[in-house]
């Protein structure tokens, strides 16, 4: 009689550790953030979520939405700000944005960033920021987003759980 070789067990560890590198890098990579604010109304409103892959600043291009450190500081009341990028190094200053020299240009290693509201508080009033302060970068917004979360079972009283209409009693239903 052949005596069968005994099955090979994985370890509980060695299941989770690719689950693991995957959010390891998902958190390096990307972040989610949830829009405060009106800045940028009408493209993006309060309570909105965008997916963002952590990005250099150099790296972003005008018509962009960025995540940035707020320039006015860690006292701020929003740590993070949602903004459109306008302009790159060496692209025209846009109008109403100030200078700090003769030069209408966006120095190197600068942006401008500007809300899609025109009373928005961004580089009208900060002027070009360094782009260090840039985070990340949207890929998707809240749709996508929703549309990945699980969908839960119906409750009691919902339309899911809305019953077909009662029988009259006269044949079959």
């Amino acid at each position: 009689m052949k005596k069968r070789p005994a099955k090979k067990r994985l370890s509980l560890a060695a299941c989770l550790a690719p689950i693991a590198l995957l959010l390891a890098l998902a958190r390096r990579y990307l972040l989610l953030v949830t829009v405060r604010g009106g800045s940028m109304k009408p493209t993006l409103v309060d309570g909105e979520r965008l997916l963002m892959v952590r990005v250099p600043g150099r790296s972003v291009r005008p018509g962009d939405i960025v995540a940035i450190r707020n320039p006015d500081g860690a006292g701020a009341p929003y740590p993070l700000l949602v903004k459109r990028v306008a302009a790159v190094a060496d692209d025209p200053v846009p109008p109403h944005v100030p200078t700090t020299g003769e030069s209408r240009f966006v120095p190197a290693e600068h942006l401008v960033v500007l809300g899609d509201w025109p009373h928005s508080r961004d580089s009208r009033a900060w002027g070009c920021i360094p782009n260090d302060l840039v985070i990340g970068v949207a890929v998707r917004r809240k749709e996508v987003i929703d549309a990945l979360k699980v969908q839960r079972a119906p409750q009691p009283g919902s339309r899911a759980f809305a019953t077909r209409p009662s029988h009259s009693g006269k044949g079959p239903p």
